[in-house]
């Protein structure tokens, strides 16, 4: 998210406003925080999702199990 994506989105809840430099780095920062949350949840949403599926009334368990391990095991990595 760039930096004035964040100006936007803080305009839109604060009003107009001079974002000084100190305010700015604590938008980015809680900018950031937000993101990885929302990541990691649609993350293990799609885990969740990939664990469920069947073909016909197979399930998948071993492989979609491999699959959705392998999804969450990406919040470990750098972004």
């Amino acid at each position: 998210m760039t930096q004035q994506e964040i100006i936007e989105m803080a305009t839109k809840v604060y009003g107009e406003c001079d974002w000084h430099e100190s305010a700015l780095h604590h938008l980015e920062a809680f900018a950031k925080l937000v993101d990885a949350k929302a990541t990691a949840r649609e993350r293990e949403a799609c885990a969740k999702y990939v664990e469920g599926l069947t073909i016909g009334s197979t399930p998948l368990t071993v492989v979609m199990g491999a699959i959705g391990d392998a999804i969450r095991a990406r919040g470990g990595e750098a972004t």
